[in-house]
């Protein structure tokens, strides 16, 4: 459904990427309103109503910190921002700002720690900051869109699969590369795998599951072990299907090895072998799956 401020928003879309410091106001001036205009926190724009006060209690709100150490980090973090773009001024660079990962919309979806924590905070450019906030009003409410550290890009998620704190990669969706044409990046998402847009819970969740089948399968003996086993290798294939991330792939086919020896160690000459094979097999998967947790906490710094 159209923001019914959509003339607005086309035309900030518009001019925008090619002028950084270009206004909500402008935008609206050109479409034919009146007074000072502002982003709605939600994808579209707004009249602004002067409320300062209003508007600064509910942005300090939304910056709080989960805990003290992780508002110490976060001003450090902030402190650092501000040098650099003073650094950056004084010799004709472009500055740098703290984004949110997750904007005020999309923390909602947080089950840990809080939005003002330095996990969801990323020292980008300008340029960086408005062209997430212009791809946002592009895909609209249905949609996050957060950094993606390891592709460079910025990451579309459809919202019923979005986990600010999963690493943006594992998840759903699509990434648009900085300074790309976002007009064409509806029609992308509309593209998505069919498979994609009907499975429910974030992949994220579903690994955790995964994760524990894993270790259920070092645990438990006999054909409760080798059930575990096979729940893992299926729900690794379709995760696997649903990304085409290689190290989803390269996940599914450890577990279908531990599967084949789960099997194989009913035979007695090979009980030992095959069951010390199935329990290495199981234990790199759980050791790729925490490694993979750690990398994103630590690149969404």
């Amino acid at each position: 459904m159209p923001h019914k401020y959509q003339p607005i928003i086309d035309i900030y879309q518009k001019n925008k990427p090619n002028n950084p410091k270009y206004t909500w106001s402008q935008a609206a001036h050109e479409a034919g309103f009146e007074g000072k205009w502002t982003a709605d926190g939600k994808g579209g724009v707004k009249p602004r109503t002067g409320n300062r006060r209003g508007q600064y209690v509910k942005r300090s709100s939304f910056d709080q910190p989960s805990t003290e150490m992780a508002g110490y980090e976060a001003k450090r973090l902030k402190a650092e921002s501000t040098r650099i773009s003073n650094e950056a001024e004084m010799m004709g660079l472009e500055p740098t700002q703290v984004e949110h990962l997750a904007d005020q919309t999309d923390s909602k979806g947080m089950t840990s720690g809080a939005p003002g924590d330095p996990t969801n905070l990323q020292q980008v450019r300008q340029s960086e900051a408005r062209f997430k906030d212009a791809l946002k009003l592009k895909v609209g409410s249905k949609y996050a869109v957060t950094l993606n550290p390891s592709s460079e890009s910025y990451r579309v998620v459809p919202q019923r699969f979005y986990d600010p704190i999963a690493d943006p990669s594992t998840l759903p969706g699509i990434d648009v590369p900085f300074g790309a044409n976002i007009d064409d990046v509806p029609g992308q998402l509309s593209e998505l795998n069919p498979s994609v847009k009907g499975s429910r819970g974030s992949i994220s969740f579903r690994r955790g599951a995964l994760t524990s089948a894993a270790a259920g399968g070092i645990l438990l003996l006999g054909p409760l072990g080798t059930t575990a086993s096979a729940f893992e290798t299926a729900g690794r294939k379709q995760i696997a299907d649903e990304t085409g991330n290689p190290i989803d792939r390269l996940q599914q086919h450890i577990s279908s090895f531990s599967l084949a020896a789960d099997v194989a160690s009913y035979a007695p000459p090979l009980t030992i072998p095959a069951t010390v094979a199935s329990s290495l097999a199981d234990a790199t998967n759980i050791g790729i799956d925490t490694t993979r947790g750690f990398i994103n906490l630590f690149t969404r710094r």
